[in-house]
């Protein structure tokens, strides 16, 4: 997690959490352990929220590979597979 401020010439920033985020094989498959993810998220949002409580936005940058599909209420529906997964091998070729 970075955290940037702008002193009114220059952007700045400072790395507030970091963490490793390996995927858990599962019967097989590799899925990402977003209860793991999410935690450790939180905790740098919380590490940087005492340290700069006047924060104006916050926003998340993803590869966009993986995802996660939702029901009606908003509750995961299932584990999120990791774009690491066999299940991809021999789909997209590089040419």
């Amino acid at each position: 997690m970075v955290r940037c401020r702008y002193s009114g010439e220059h952007l700045h920033l400072d790395t507030i959490h970091q963490f490793p985020n390996r995927p858990m094989r599962v019967h097989g498959s590799d899925f990402w352990d977003v209860l793991r993810i999410h935690g450790e998220a939180m905790h740098g949002l919380r590490r940087a929220l005492s340290d700069t409580p006047e924060i104006l936005s916050i926003g998340f940058s993803t590869w966009g590979v993986d995802y996660g599909l939702l029901d009606s209420s908003g509750k995961l529906m299932n584990l999120v597979h990791s774009y690491r997964d066999n299940r991809t091998e021999g789909l997209y070729q590089c040419k």
